[in-house]
């Protein structure tokens, strides 16, 4: 927040792949309600996501004693396929091959006429998933590259994974062929350097914090 000049009182939605902690620290968004917070003018913040995620979130508004957020946090359940607007932006959730205890998601969002794919936390995609995004012409996908230089398939990937997930995606025409192909999520476990990743990832955009792409 601080490197980039973000400034979170303007943030109006996020969206929550699955609830491991990770990914949903769902105390940090207590911060947002009244009592923490001296914002008057702050953005009401929508949270989307699964049942689950909706459920924790009660929970702990309900510690807090705000169970309607305070006017500050709302919760809204997504359904894969079914798109929803936020803002600017038409935003659809698709299953992830990840965290088989919920309906874990990605998310593809557009924006004048430009399509993403937000694809972590995932391991190879599902065939429910590739059906739907078939002809999609997606010009940008963020992929998980967890797992550095090894192939793992389930639950997230590595390099091999991504690149059998690039190709198929464009095959089928989930992603148009100049689409952009980052690696991202990459994972100390994956025991592989930014640098070393960069050489092995031919096609590939190996992400960094703060990194912008113009698509």
């Amino acid at each position: 927040m601080l490197r980039d000049g973000i400034d979170y009182a303007l943030l109006s939605a996020v969206l929550i792949t699955h609830t491991h902690t990770d990914h949903y620290a769902v105390w940090d968004l207590m911060t947002r309600l009244p009592h923490y917070a001296n914002l008057p003018d702050a953005a009401p913040l929508t949270v989307v996501g699964n049942e689950k995620c909706g459920e924790l979130l009660a929970l702990e508004l309900n510690k807090k004693h705000e169970p309607d957020g305070g006017g500050r946090i709302a919760f809204l359940r997504v359904q894969p396929h079914e798109p929803i607007r936020l803002g600017d932006h038409t935003v659809t959730a698709v299953r992830a091959n990840h965290k088989p205890s919920e309906e874990a998601f990605n998310y593809v969002v557009e924006r004048d006429g430009k399509k993403l794919l937000y694809a972590h936390d995932t391991g190879e995609f599902l065939p429910e998933t590739v059906g739907f995004l078939s002809g999609m012409a997606l010009d940008f996908v963020s992929m998980d590259c967890t797992s550095g230089l090894h192939d793992t398939g389930d639950h997230h990937m590595g390099l091999p994974n991504c690149r059998r997930m690039r190709d198929l995606l464009v095959q089928t025409g989930a992603a148009r062929p100049d689409a952009v192909f980052a690696l991202s999520h990459v994972s100390h476990n994956s025991h592989v350097s930014h640098a070393r990743l960069k050489e092995a990832a031919d096609g590939f955009t190996v992400a960094h914090d703060g990194m912008e792409i113009q698509i």
